[in-house]
């Protein structure tokens, strides 16, 4: 565990949490968590919510969500976005593809973990094409508070 520093100087106790921390809920909107628990179940939502999108061809969920420094990378080799405005239209145009081509995705088996103010997700989704093809893909996700 990384040690912090609180305000007296003196180290947090052993599994300290921020009392608050600031997340994204499911329609953009800012929501207070506050436990790592909280945490666990708003990066779950970021991540239905994110499938859900793409299904949908709809990335407005995200025109607030997407933090100053953002780094999308894709799968492609040209595929790298830095900053909210290149992550929304790369977003904006790959949602309204997969939608109007019938793609949807569907969640794996979540694995998050919190620790601070930071939570971390990796997935194992599956992409389901028009055809009936499904195919499995890796998704990773960092946010922060």
């Amino acid at each position: 565990m990384p040690t912090r520093v609180v305000p007296n100087g003196h180290p947090p106790p052993r599994g300290w949490l921020p009392r608050r921390a600031l997340m994204t809920s499911r329609h953009g909107r800012s929501t207070l968590y506050r436990d790592r628990m909280d945490l666990v179940a708003g990066m779950t939502a970021l991540l239905d919510e994110f499938y859900g999108a793409v299904e949908a061809g709809d990335a407005s969920p995200f025109d607030e969500a997407l933090a100053a420094d953002v780094i999308m990378v894709g799968t492609d080799e040209a595929e790298w976005w830095q900053g909210p405005g290149e992550a929304l239209r790369a977003m904006r145009a790959q949602f309204a593809e997969m939608s109007d081509a019938g793609v949807r995705f569907t969640g794996g088996q979540y694995q998050i973990v919190a620790q601070g103010d930071v939570v971390w997700a990796v997935d194992r989704p599956t992409v389901h094409l028009a055809d009936g093809t499904a195919t499995p893909l890796r998704m990773t996700a960092v946010a922060t508070a």
